[in-house]
């Protein structure tokens, strides 16, 4: 009910014109993020009717597919890709002859059914939903875009798909990140204007590939092999999992090179019942005090923890500092009016929170909450000019918290924050989320960011600020940090206080 509250307020216009829409659903295959985007826009003041058309049957093995995941995976709460059974099928309003100002084609076959324009969402450039499954197949996120009848195409970019081993979790992520964006650019299609329709981007859409009855049982197979051994690998001890290093001194920091040389880092040992991740560093009489999440393995909850590094070199032993019923994690820590601030991520609690150290740095004390009712991972501060900008990664619903970066914007701490009006200002799994504080290099702003190409935390991405004002946002990937070694697998956090270096690192002990 949360999501639905937060969609509507988000398609609200006071004053607005009464708009009617028509969407073209196949009967048979009726997503429930269909439904959640016709509430939506109903909640905004726009009618919204359905009418049912006949749609291409997807391969039997790719229901078949679906079905075994949520026995095998577990459901229980309402997903985007569910489709809706006949009982509610009866309560939606049905197409009532007439006229609409615009009909919204779910199916890709009502070319030529209806004189009025007509809107496709489509997946790698296919109207309908099988591009998406067959990008999925192929195990790669699809690109979501929004096409009309005389083939003009709106380019939104790919979304992030964070577990690329089952179907369903990636249709789930894909359809509410298409409903997100669909929002607005409806609100500016309702006129039958083009502007909705020119593309934000010069990067043409690709061809779906198609899933095939074997495509789709290898994909189960393999997914379904790839749980039990990671299973395996949990119970032996041996599973991969997060920890953190760091280096002091280094003649060129990764601030300078935007190079991260593996090797120069020493890493912090855990005692193997919990991982550690996103260290913020922080200096204090020459000591680095080191903030992170710890996640220990028995409650797979996060709190935030501090260690302190010496001189030399020596590590104390990680010790929780802030706890919340809820889970905590990146805390991006900073000093500013004479105290010493924290801003963790909150999203489970759907909040941006902050922290004042009553005593640093073991005692912590909620001072605001500067933004709540949104899912918003990793906030980064920023200071530009006297204005305050927070950086975050945003979604919906059951969309992946790796693709899109959100702005909101303050001319004090505590606010109140604005949001961006252009958010989600980028749509890229390989540079939106989130890796640590910004800095300076050579008068340039550089943003840490995650590379999640090819799956979550993989790397990282150095960013250059080209621009961030209320109108807009850019910037240009100039360097990119992964792993190269068999042991570790992914790096998603870079931050530097004085002459000391941290980073997180997935992959086996040592």
């Amino acid at each position: 009910m949360a999501d639905r509250l937060v969609m509507r307020e988000a398609v609200s216009v006071p004053g607005a014109e009464r708009t009617r829409l028509v969407f073209l659903c196949d009967r048979s295959r009726l997503r429930r993020w269909q439904v959640w985007l016709a509430e939506a826009l109903a909640a905004g003041g726009q009618s919204v009717r359905f009418s049912f058309v006949e749609g291409d049957p997807l391969p039997p093995s790719v229901n078949l597919l679906m079905m075994l995941e949520r026995l095998v995976y577990g459901g229980g709460v309402e997903r985007a890709s569910d489709v809706l059974d006949e009982t509610e099928l009866r309560h939606l309003p049905r197409a009532d002859g007439g006229p609409y100002d615009l009909a919204i084609d779910f199916t890709g076959r009502a070319e030529g059914k209806s004189e009025m324009r007509t809107l496709r969402p489509t997946f790698d450039g296919v109207a309908g939903e099988a591009g998406a499954i067959g990008a999925l197949l192929d195990r790669r996120p699809p690109r979501l875009g929004l096409a009309d009848r005389d083939g003009r195409m709106k380019d939104f970019g790919a979304c992030a798909i964070e577990d690329p081993a089952l179907l369903s979790r990636g249709l789930d992520s894909a359809f509410s990140r298409m409903g997100s964006l669909m929002l607005p650019a409806l609100r500016r299609a309702k006129g039958g204007g083009n502007e909705a329709m020119s593309s934000p981007s010069s990067r043409p859409a690709v061809a779906a590939s198609s899933g095939t009855g074997a495509a789709a049982a290898t994909f189960f197979a393999s997914s379904l092999a790839g749980k039990a051994l990671a299973r395996l690998n949990e119970l032996l001890g041996r599973a991969p999992r997060w920890s953190i290093a760091w280096r002091h001194g280094a003649s060129a920091p990764a601030t300078e090179t935007l190079e991260i040389p593996l090797d120069a880092f020493s890493r912090l040992r855990d005692d193997g019942r919990r991982y550690y991740a996103d260290p913020f560093v922080l200096m204090r009489d020459g000591v680095a005090h080191v903030f992170c999440e710890e996640v220990p393995f028995a409650t797979n909850k996060g709190v935030i923890s501090h260690f302190a590094i010496d001189a030399d070199g020596n590590a104390s032993t990680p010790r929780p500092v802030l706890d919340q019923p809820y889970h905590l994690s990146y805390p991006f820590v900073f000093e500013r009016d004479g105290g010493v601030w924290m801003i963790p991520e909150s999203s489970s609690n759907r909040t941006i929170e902050l922290y004042r150290a009553e005593r640093f740095p073991d005692r912590w004390v909620k001072h605001a909450t500067l933004l709540d009712n949104l899912l918003a991972d990793d906030a980064t501060l920023f200071e530009k000019d006297g204005r305050l900008w927070l950086f975050a990664s945003i979604r919906d619903r059951q969309a992946s918290s790796w693709d899109a970066l959100g702005l909101f914007y303050a001319d004090s701490l505590t606010g109140p924050w604005t949001a961006h009006r252009a958010n989600p200002v980028l749509l890229d799994p390989a540079s939106a989320r989130p890796a640590g504080a910004l800095f300076r290099r050579d008068g340039q702003v550089i943003r840490p960011a995650q590379d999640c190409a090819r799956g979550y935390g993989r790397g990282l991405a150095f960013c250059r600020i080209d621009r961030l004002d209320d109108e807009g946002f850019a910037q240009s990937v100039l360097a990119r940090a992964e792993p190269e070694t068999g042991r570790v697998q992914g790096l998603h956090t870079y931050n530097r206080a004085g002459a000391f270096e941290v980073i997180d690192l997935f992959g086996r002990g040592r």
